[in-house]
This record gives structure tokens, C-alpha cells and sequence, in this order.
């Protein structure tokens, strides 16, 4: 399974000048708001794990310091999660499920699809966008770990009309902190939850480059409180 490990809120340790770690400058957001995503850009280092890092997680490439969470980019099945893990991924306003990762999200929860599709059919379209549901585990099977759904709403609509890469990528920085404050109430009341994991949002059938959602993702900060600090990423094999 391969993973990429990305750690936020610490500088790499400075290295003498014979050392051959490699170095280049990306972009993310100088001063991030808590409601929305900047293309402003900073510097921002992208470097090897140190030792330590490398043996923790196997297959870390680089470490990135920003923001407020560690990414770690894993190929492999989202869904086989430990119980009380929160499983993210990008929605329309409409409530449909009806193809890509939001088919197969569909399928495996069942019962949490029925629960947000009625969600979006009591709240108005213009309520929805750049916010997001938490929907606690609701399946019936006994005998699979009950998994919280997270829903971003970052376009209103999809298929052909699906909003502009643009307006996706606005949406999805305040979407993003909407979720986080309703998991660290969650916690604040007693609530369990294991670790955070998401698919590649907003990169299917919204066609955004991942690239772009993780830059506004990067620039994510506040306070979360005992809210997991690590997010990870899931991409399909193959």
C-alpha cells in the first residue's frame, strides 16, 4: 500500500549544505481564513522524511510544513476502516449518489445515503453549498464497523451543470471547517472518532485537480481540540 506522508505545523531540521536533500517552493495560502480558500502565494518547503518519519510510515516521500493537520496520501480501500472513523467525500446539493466514488459510498452505507438525501431535500440549495453534514453510523450490519459519513458540499449541482472548478474550490474551504466544528463537538460530547479519512474530492466527476483541493486543504487552521490531526487521503488502486 503506498502512502505519502505530509506533516503540518513544523520546520524541518536545517541541514549542512552537503547533504543532497532536495528542496522545492510550492504555493499555499499566506493567511488562510476560516471561511475561505486564498491563491495568494507563500513559501513553503517540500522536503525527504527524516529517519524517523521514514520508519513510522512506510513509503513517505516528502514531508510539507503548513496549517494545521498531517496528510498522508494512501492508495488503497477507504472503507476498510476501524469503527468510529469519519469517511469524507465531496457532494452536490441535490442529494445524489449516483455514480463515481458517490455510487460506491452509496452502496456501502445504505441507510446514511437515505439519511442525506433527505437532508437536501429540507434545505434550500443556496443553505447547503460550502457547508457540510455529519451523519453518525447508521448501517444495520452487526458484523462491520460503524463509520461516521462526512458530506462537503462543494458544488450545487452535478453532471453536466456541476459548478466551475472555481466556485468547487471556494466552497470547499469553508465546507471543510464546518465539518471539523461539528466533529470537535462531536468529541467535546463524549463522541469517539477513530481517525479521518477522504478520497481525492472534488478530483472525480467535479473534475478539479486534486492539486488544487489539497492546496486549500493545506491552508486549513483553527482550533479543533482533540479532533484527530491526521487526514487521510485514499486514491483507488489502478
Amino acid at each position: 500500500m503506498k502512502q505519502t506522508k505530509l506533516h503540518f505545523g513544523q520546520r524541518p531540521p536545517k541541514r549542512p549544505k552537503s547533504d543532497n536533500h532536495t528542496k522545492e517552493e510550492i504555493h499555499r495560502p499566506k493567511s488562510p481564513s476560516s471561511t475561505t480558500s486564498r491563491s495568494d502565494a507563500g513559501d513553503l518547503t517540500t522536503d525527504k522524511p527524516s529517519p524517523q518519519d521514514a520508519s513510522t510510515t512506510t513509503g513517505a516521500k516528502f514531508i510539507r510544513t503548513t496549517g494545521s493537520f498531517t496528510i498522508t496520501e494512501i492508495t488503497g480501500d477507504i472503507f476498510d476502516a476501524p469503527s468510529n472513523a469519519i469517511i469524507i467525500h465531496a457532494c452536490n446539493c441535490y442529494g445524489s449518489w449516483g455514480a463515481g466514488i458517490a455510487a460506491a459510498f452509496k452502496k456501502t452505507y445504505p441507510n446514511a445515503y437515505t439519511n442525506h438525501h433527505k437532508f437536501c431535500q429540507n434545505n434550500s440549495k443556496d443553505s447547503l453549498i460550502k457547508s457540510a453534514q455529519l451523519i453518525p453510523p447508521c448501517e444495520k450490519d452487526a458484523s462491520k464497523p460503524k463509520h461516521y459519513v462526512g458530506c462537503l458540499f462543494t458544488s450545487k449541482r452535478f453532471g453536466k451543470a456541476r459548478d466551475s472548478p472555481a466556485e468547487i474550490l471556494r466552497a470547499t474551504g469553508p465546507a471543510m471547517q464546518d465539518l471539523l466544528d461539528q466533529v470537535k463537538k462531536l468529541v467535546e460530547k463524549g463522541g469517539k472518532v477513530s481517525e479521518i479519512r477522504m478520497c481525492r474530492i472534488n478530483s472525480g466527476l467535479f473534475g478539479v485537480e486534486w492539486e488544487k483541493t489539497r492546496e486549500v486543504l493545506e491552508g486549513l487552521e483553527g482550533d479543533w481540540g482533540a479532533v484527530p490531526r491526521e487526514i487521510k487521503v485514499y486514491e483507488r488502486p489502478g
